[in-house]
Protein backbone atom coordinates (compact mmCIF):
# COMPACT_ATOMS: atom_id res chain seq x y z
CA UNK A 1 0.00 0.00 0.00
CA UNK A 2 1.39 3.10 -1.14
CA UNK A 3 -0.02 5.60 0.87
CA UNK A 4 -1.72 4.73 4.36
CA UNK A 5 -5.40 6.19 5.19
CA UNK A 6 -5.70 8.42 7.39
CA UNK A 7 -8.57 6.70 8.90
CA UNK A 8 -10.87 3.59 9.10
CA UNK A 9 -14.21 2.35 9.60
CA UNK A 10 -14.75 1.03 12.40
CA UNK A 11 -11.80 2.77 14.16
CA UNK A 12 -10.41 -0.11 16.42
CA UNK A 13 -7.82 2.26 18.41
CA UNK A 14 -9.45 0.54 22.17
CA UNK A 15 -6.40 2.32 23.66
CA UNK A 16 -3.62 5.09 23.01
CA UNK A 17 -0.49 5.47 24.93
CA UNK A 18 2.58 7.75 25.19
CA UNK A 19 5.05 6.90 28.02
CA UNK A 20 8.00 9.33 29.05
CA UNK A 21 10.30 7.28 31.53
CA UNK A 22 12.93 9.28 33.55
CA UNK A 23 15.50 9.94 35.97
CA UNK A 24 14.42 13.14 37.69
CA UNK A 25 16.70 15.88 39.44
CA UNK A 26 14.94 16.30 41.85
CA UNK A 27 13.64 14.10 45.37
CA UNK A 28 12.02 10.92 44.12
CA UNK A 29 8.60 12.01 46.36
CA UNK A 30 8.75 15.18 45.03
CA UNK A 31 7.58 14.26 41.45
CA UNK A 32 3.83 14.35 41.77
CA UNK A 33 3.71 17.64 43.76
CA UNK A 34 5.64 19.40 40.93
CA UNK A 35 3.23 17.58 37.82
CA UNK A 36 0.16 18.26 39.96
CA UNK A 37 0.77 21.83 40.48
CA UNK A 38 1.34 21.95 36.26
CA UNK A 39 -1.73 19.50 35.08
CA UNK A 40 -4.38 20.61 37.58
CA UNK A 41 -5.79 22.77 34.76
CA UNK A 42 -6.68 19.40 33.45
CA UNK A 43 -6.61 17.26 35.78
CA UNK A 44 -7.68 17.92 39.02
CA UNK A 45 -9.16 14.66 40.72
CA UNK A 46 -6.44 12.08 41.19
CA UNK A 47 -6.34 8.86 43.10
CA UNK A 48 -4.01 6.99 44.12
CA UNK A 49 -3.08 3.22 42.74
CA UNK A 50 -2.16 0.35 44.53
CA UNK A 51 1.50 0.57 44.28
CA UNK A 52 1.70 3.74 46.36
CA UNK A 53 0.97 1.71 49.77
CA UNK A 54 4.55 0.30 49.43
CA UNK A 55 7.86 1.47 50.64
CA UNK A 56 9.62 3.88 48.55
CA UNK A 57 12.78 2.43 48.69
CA UNK A 58 10.95 -0.64 47.50
CA UNK A 59 10.01 1.27 44.18
CA UNK A 60 13.07 2.53 43.43
CA UNK A 61 15.08 -1.02 44.30
CA UNK A 62 12.56 -3.03 42.64
CA UNK A 63 12.96 -2.96 38.43
CA UNK A 64 9.65 -4.21 37.82
CA UNK A 65 8.16 -0.96 40.40
CA UNK A 66 10.34 1.32 39.34
CA UNK A 67 8.46 2.97 36.36
CA UNK A 68 5.26 2.10 37.23
CA UNK A 69 2.32 4.90 38.27
CA UNK A 70 1.44 5.87 41.79
CA UNK A 71 -1.51 8.30 40.36
CA UNK A 72 -3.64 8.46 37.99
CA UNK A 73 -6.37 11.25 37.48
CA UNK A 74 -9.01 11.33 34.20
CA UNK A 75 -10.48 13.65 32.11
CA UNK A 76 -12.47 12.10 29.51
CA UNK A 77 -11.33 10.45 27.05
CA UNK A 78 -8.09 10.89 28.52
CA UNK A 79 -5.79 9.16 31.37
CA UNK A 80 -3.11 10.52 33.21
CA UNK A 81 -0.55 8.22 35.04
CA UNK A 82 2.08 10.08 37.00
CA UNK A 83 5.01 8.02 38.92
CA UNK A 84 8.32 9.01 40.35
CA UNK A 85 9.86 8.19 37.31
CA UNK A 86 7.13 8.15 34.76
CA UNK A 87 4.18 9.79 32.84
CA UNK A 88 1.80 8.67 30.82
CA UNK A 89 -1.15 10.14 28.73
CA UNK A 90 -4.02 7.19 27.62
CA UNK A 91 -6.95 8.11 25.32
CA UNK A 92 -9.39 5.34 26.32
CA UNK A 93 -11.88 5.21 23.00
CA UNK A 94 -13.32 6.66 21.53
CA UNK A 95 -10.29 7.90 19.41
CA UNK A 96 -9.16 11.57 19.13
CA UNK A 97 -6.90 11.27 16.48
CA UNK A 98 -3.38 11.34 16.42
CA UNK A 99 -3.14 15.46 15.55
CA UNK A 100 -5.56 15.63 18.66
CA UNK A 101 -3.97 13.52 21.14
CA UNK A 102 -0.19 14.76 20.63
CA UNK A 103 -1.37 18.62 20.73
CA UNK A 104 -2.59 17.77 24.36
CA UNK A 105 0.23 16.07 25.53
CA UNK A 106 2.70 18.43 24.00
CA UNK A 107 0.85 20.75 25.92
CA UNK A 108 1.19 19.03 29.23
CA UNK A 109 4.73 18.02 28.56
CA UNK A 110 5.71 21.29 27.68
CA UNK A 111 4.53 22.44 30.80
CA UNK A 112 6.59 20.19 32.72
CA UNK A 113 10.20 20.45 30.44
CA UNK A 114 11.68 21.87 33.32
CA UNK A 115 15.73 20.13 33.82
CA UNK A 116 15.12 19.39 37.28
CA UNK A 117 11.84 17.16 36.38
CA UNK A 118 12.99 15.45 33.06
CA UNK A 119 16.86 15.60 33.69
CA UNK A 120 17.25 12.39 32.39
CA UNK A 121 15.32 10.30 29.31
CA UNK A 122 15.03 6.65 29.92
CA UNK A 123 12.50 5.62 27.64
CA UNK A 124 9.91 6.77 24.97
CA UNK A 125 6.86 4.69 24.25
CA UNK A 126 4.22 4.99 22.37
CA UNK A 127 1.41 1.55 22.35
CA UNK A 128 -1.45 1.43 20.28
CA UNK A 129 -4.15 -1.52 21.23
CA UNK A 130 -6.69 -2.43 18.59
CA UNK A 131 -9.51 -4.71 19.17
CA UNK A 132 -11.53 -6.07 16.36
CA UNK A 133 -14.78 -7.66 16.97
CA UNK A 134 -16.55 -9.92 15.27
CA UNK A 135 -13.55 -10.94 12.85
CA UNK A 136 -11.33 -13.50 12.41
CA UNK A 137 -8.10 -11.88 11.98
CA UNK A 138 -6.13 -14.60 10.44
CA UNK A 139 -8.42 -15.53 8.23
CA UNK A 140 -10.34 -12.01 7.24
CA UNK A 141 -8.03 -9.55 7.71
CA UNK A 142 -3.99 -10.50 8.63
CA UNK A 143 -1.69 -11.38 5.80
CA UNK A 144 0.34 -13.27 8.29
CA UNK A 145 0.01 -17.26 7.07
CA UNK A 146 0.07 -19.70 9.75
CA UNK A 147 1.57 -23.12 8.28
CA UNK A 148 3.15 -26.10 10.14
CA UNK A 149 5.16 -27.55 7.50
CA UNK A 150 3.41 -27.70 4.03
CA UNK A 151 0.09 -28.09 5.68
CA UNK A 152 -2.10 -24.60 6.74
CA UNK A 153 -2.21 -24.82 10.77
CA UNK A 154 -5.93 -24.20 12.28
CA UNK A 155 -5.35 -21.21 13.81
CA UNK A 156 -8.82 -21.30 15.94
CA UNK A 157 -6.83 -19.39 18.73
CA UNK A 158 -3.21 -18.06 18.81
CA UNK A 159 -1.30 -15.37 19.49
CA UNK A 160 1.74 -14.00 17.89
CA UNK A 161 4.84 -12.01 20.61
CA UNK A 162 7.09 -10.75 17.93
CA UNK A 163 9.73 -7.75 19.31
CA UNK A 164 11.95 -6.31 15.89
CA UNK A 165 13.99 -2.92 15.55
CA UNK A 166 14.58 -0.99 13.10
CA UNK A 167 17.81 1.22 13.62
CA UNK A 168 17.08 2.85 17.07
CA UNK A 169 13.24 2.41 17.22
CA UNK A 170 12.17 -0.96 18.53
CA UNK A 171 8.67 -2.73 18.37
CA UNK A 172 6.78 -5.57 20.48
CA UNK A 173 3.83 -6.46 18.28
CA UNK A 174 0.69 -8.98 19.85
CA UNK A 175 -1.15 -10.19 17.39
CA UNK A 176 -4.43 -12.70 18.17
CA UNK A 177 -7.12 -14.33 17.12
CA UNK A 178 -10.26 -15.33 19.22
CA UNK A 179 -9.09 -13.61 22.50
CA UNK A 180 -11.23 -13.71 25.43
CA UNK A 181 -11.72 -10.02 26.42
CA UNK A 182 -13.25 -9.50 29.79
CA UNK A 183 -15.27 -5.92 29.98
CA UNK A 184 -19.16 -6.13 31.15
CA UNK A 185 -19.30 -8.84 29.59
CA UNK A 186 -16.47 -11.54 28.78
CA UNK A 187 -16.40 -11.91 24.64
CA UNK A 188 -13.58 -12.88 22.17
CA UNK A 189 -12.06 -10.29 19.69
CA UNK A 190 -9.01 -10.46 17.70
CA UNK A 191 -6.08 -7.86 18.69
CA UNK A 192 -3.28 -6.33 17.47
CA UNK A 193 -1.14 -4.56 20.20
CA UNK A 194 1.85 -2.43 18.88
CA UNK A 195 4.80 -0.88 21.54
CA UNK A 196 6.87 0.74 19.84
CA UNK A 197 9.59 2.44 22.06
CA UNK A 198 13.08 3.93 22.12
CA UNK A 199 15.44 3.51 24.83
CA UNK A 200 18.63 4.22 23.76
CA UNK A 201 20.31 7.29 22.02
CA UNK A 202 17.40 9.18 23.12
CA UNK A 203 16.96 13.02 23.02
CA UNK A 204 18.46 15.56 24.41
CA UNK A 205 15.90 18.13 24.65
CA UNK A 206 12.31 18.60 24.24
CA UNK A 207 12.00 19.36 20.69
CA UNK A 208 13.72 16.26 19.33
CA UNK A 209 11.75 14.15 22.26
CA UNK A 210 8.45 15.47 20.25
CA UNK A 211 9.87 14.92 17.14
CA UNK A 212 11.17 11.26 17.94
CA UNK A 213 7.71 10.60 19.36
CA UNK A 214 5.97 11.24 16.25
CA UNK A 215 8.25 9.51 14.18
CA UNK A 216 7.60 6.77 16.25
CA UNK A 217 3.82 7.28 15.94
CA UNK A 218 4.42 7.09 12.18
CA UNK A 219 6.31 4.20 12.33
CA UNK A 220 3.80 2.55 14.49
CA UNK A 221 1.18 3.08 11.61
CA UNK A 222 2.83 1.88 9.07
CA UNK A 223 3.79 -1.20 10.98
CA UNK A 224 0.06 -1.52 11.62
CA UNK A 225 -1.25 -1.57 7.89
CA UNK A 226 1.34 -3.78 7.08
CA UNK A 227 -0.23 -6.37 8.94
CA UNK A 228 -3.29 -6.09 7.31
CA UNK A 229 -4.63 -7.43 3.60
CA UNK A 230 -5.10 -4.27 0.93
CA UNK A 231 -8.60 -5.83 0.54
CA UNK A 232 -9.59 -5.35 3.89
CA UNK A 233 -8.33 -2.14 4.38
CA UNK A 234 -9.98 -0.46 1.14
CA UNK A 235 -13.23 -1.84 2.61
CA UNK A 236 -12.86 -0.07 5.71
CA UNK A 237 -11.00 2.92 4.48
CA UNK A 238 -12.71 6.33 4.73
CA UNK A 239 -13.16 8.12 1.46
CA UNK A 240 -11.94 11.58 1.41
Amino acid sequence: MEKLPNKIEPDYINEAVIEIRFNPKIPSNAVFGLIYENVREDFNKFEETDLNNLPIKLLEEDSNLRYKPLHRASKEPYIIQIGPRVITLINKEPYQGWSKFFKFFKKIISNLSCQDLLYEIKRLGIRYINIMENIDLFVEASRINITLGDLDFPAHSIMIDSINADNKIKIRSKIGNNIPIKTDVERTCSIIDIDVYIDENLPNNIDKMFSAINEMHDFEKKTFFSYLKDDFVEKHVIKE
